[in-house]
């Protein structure tokens, strides 16, 4: 019988076999490699565009904020503007306001006079305080009183007018109601529309 040593065989094919299963491994690293340079380019690009927006965006930060900064400046400048412009309108009206004050007190005072008495009432002196106006003076009665009162309430200058005092005294032989009046003073927005005739 014949025998034949498949050693060799079997060792060339286990050769075949081995290189075979090195470049399939060789090629199946190749490809991983490759895919995995991909996918590093993919993703440093990716990165690279993040980055590029994220410079743009911040851009765009700094420019608004400067913006933001401006219109600050804007607002607070407007602000010192208005509040100038209301001391200006404040001065104006406090520097016509005592002139039209004197004339709205003079034209509320009652008036009748006569030859034997010129004058019914007598205002001897006037204190403004805060906004509140303090009037001491004379008085023939109770009536003249309220009647001088209720014109200063009528008169846009003047408001809560409350008598303070009103008491009898004598002065030259005469009876006289000695009074204190006090009341809030205003300041109408139109003041020659508020002063009467």
């Amino acid at each position: 019988m014949i025998r034949i040593n498949l050693l060799p065989v079997r060792a060339a094919k286990k050769k075949e076999t081995l290189r075979q299963q090195i470049i399939i491994a060789a090629l199946s690293l190749g490809v991983i490699l490759a895919a995995i340079g991909y996918l590093g380019v993919s993703i440093s690009n990716k990165i690279t565009e993040v980055e590029k927006k994220i410079t743009a965006i911040n851009k765009e930060i700094i420019k608004l904020k400067k913006e933001e900064t401006y219109s600050k400046d804007i607002e607070r400048k407007k602000k010192a503007v208005e509040a100038k412009l209301k001391v200006i309108d404040d001065l104006d009206k406090k520097k016509s306001g005592p002139v039209h004050l004197m004339d709205e007190l003079t034209k509320s005072i009652p008036f009748e006079p006569t030859a034997e008495l010129p004058k019914k009432i007598q205002i001897n002196s006037l204190k403004e305080k805060g906004g509140t106006l303090e009037l001491k003076g004379i008085a023939l009665d109770n009536e003249i009183i309220a009647s001088f009162m209720t014109n200063l309430e009528n008169s846009p200058y003047f408001k809560n007018v409350n008598l303070g005092s009103s008491k009898g005294v004598e002065k030259q032989k005469i009876k006289v109601k000695d009074f204190t009046i006090t009341c809030q003073l205003e300041f109408p927005e139109d003041s020659s529309e508020a002063v009467g005739p």
